[in-house]
């Protein structure tokens, strides 16, 4: 178990950049209390041990560092003393103490003439040593050695809550990159349509938030339909991953099974609630069909999600905000039982239209009313020229400075010419 223990402590020390800068702030703080009942100029080393050897960790000059290092890498010194016996060990001078001559020759060249080493306890446990150093000789009075090992407790605490709060980091960095992989193997491989353009994405707000609950999707189903989705759950976590892929499920195996979009979504409604899922869910599924002349009929249902907008070859944009209904998991009981029913909504997309789905991180900003947002987001779809790449398009919609919300978009683009189906 004290193995175990030194090995965890040492890692979390050794192996992150953040955990250093945090021992260097706590060492920085001891030093300044310190040379308050010290004379000279104070330096503070920290050395732990690992597998019964030696680290050093981290300290406050180069002087200091030094003289850590060597008795480390010596194994003699005040240091050593202090962590075989749980003692406090002084050098009241260097130039004439006997006990440590190789130590005391580094003292010397590096200008430290006395010295206090604190044993750091966790009940009987020795984890390291707190390390003091003065470029003068009886640096340290009595009063000066209880501050420190008054500073010595609080070290040890300050170590261990360090190393759990490494553990955490680590713990939630693994799930956090995990759960990221998760998501990228969700993404789909838009298929290849004639007649029509496809592209989407996804953009998290931030690199700290590098998973969520945003997911698009494009279906080439049985009988020439097209299937297309855009779903947002609330949350930038695993729960939020594991439910986006859960739902996404629910989605993809409904529409194989030929659901129209209403009898979709009242089916996934039932699904997420008698799966127990409780987090927030919008989502608008539609079918694209072609008929014979090759024109594009839409079919969509939409679970409390922003509004698809749909752009016309000479620039008209609307909003298609038939069909929407209350959110995914609240119409499956009580009162809104089977509110679906009916509930369609219908166009027709001529050729050199694009059809823009979105999640609310595309129009959601700070202080800004998301009518006005959407407002504005339609007169940039509007300006776009019309025969631009649609993956350009793309890249520039999802341009938008320091959203506060991940952003996921599929835009779907007819052919300028309608094609016959033969």
């Amino acid at each position: 178990m004290e193995r175990e223990r030194e090995r965890e402590l040492a890692e979390a020390l050794l192996g992150d950049e953040q955990a250093r800068r945090e021992v260097t702030e706590a060492l920085l703080e001891i030093t300044s209390r310190t040379a308050a009942n010290a004379d000279g100029e104070v330096g503070v080393g920290l050395s732990v041990l690992v597998a019964g050897a030696v680290e050093s960790i981290g300290a406050t000059t180069d002087r200091a560092q030094k003289m850590d290092f060597g008795q480390a890498t010596d194994g003699e010194g005040p240091c050593l003393e202090a962590l075989a016996s749980g003692d406090l060990v002084g050098v009241a001078d260097y130039a004439t103490d006997e006990r440590w001559p190789g130590t005391s020759q580094r003292a010397g060249e590096a200008g430290i003439r006395s010295s206090l080493s604190l044993p750091l306890k966790a009940q009987e446990h020795i984890l390291g040593a707190l390390n003091v150093y003065s470029n003068a000789p009886n640096a340290f009075s009595t009063e000066a050695a209880r501050s420190l090992e008054a500073f010595a407790e609080q070290a040890t605490t300050s170590l261990l809550l360090l190393s759990r709060m490494q553990a955490q980091r680590e713990d939630s960095a693994y799930v956090t990159s995990f759960a990221g992989t998760v998501q990228d193997s969700l993404r789909p491989v838009l298929p290849h349509v004639d007649g029509l353009e496809l592209t989407g994405a996804s953009v998290p707000a931030s690199p700290h938030a590098a998973v969520g609950g945003d997911w698009f999707d494009a279906l080439e189903l049985p009988g020439g339909t097209l299937g297309l989705v855009i779903g947002d759950v609330m949350g930038h976590d695993v729960a939020a991953v594991t439910t986006m892929a859960q739902v996404r499920t629910m989605v993809r195996t409904a529409a194989w099974a030929g659901l129209e979009p209403v009898a979709l979504l009242r089916l996934v409604d039932q699904l997420v609630n008698a799966s127990g899922i409780s987090e927030t869910v919008t989502l608008v599924y539609a079918t694209l069909n072609r008929d014979d002349a090759g024109a594009w009929r839409l079919e969509y249902c939409n679970a409390g999600h922003p509004a698809p907008l749909l752009r016309e070859a000479d620039g008209t944009v609307r909003e298609l905000d038939g069909g929407t209904r209350v959110l995914i998991g609240t119409i499956g009981t009580g009162a809104q039982e089977g509110a679906w029913t009916g509930q369609v909504g219908t166009a027709h997309l001529p050729p050199g239209a694009v059809l823009l789905l979105f999640t609310d991180g595309l129009v959601e900003r700070p202080g800004v009313d998301i009518d006005a947002a959407t407002a504005a987001l339609s007169r940039t779809l509007a300006a776009m020229d019309p025969g631009e790449d649609l993956d350009v398009m793309r890249h520039r919609l999802l341009d938008q400075p320091s959203p506060s919300d991940d952003t996921t978009i599929l835009a779907v683009r007819t052919a300028p010419t309608p094609e016959r189906r033969t």
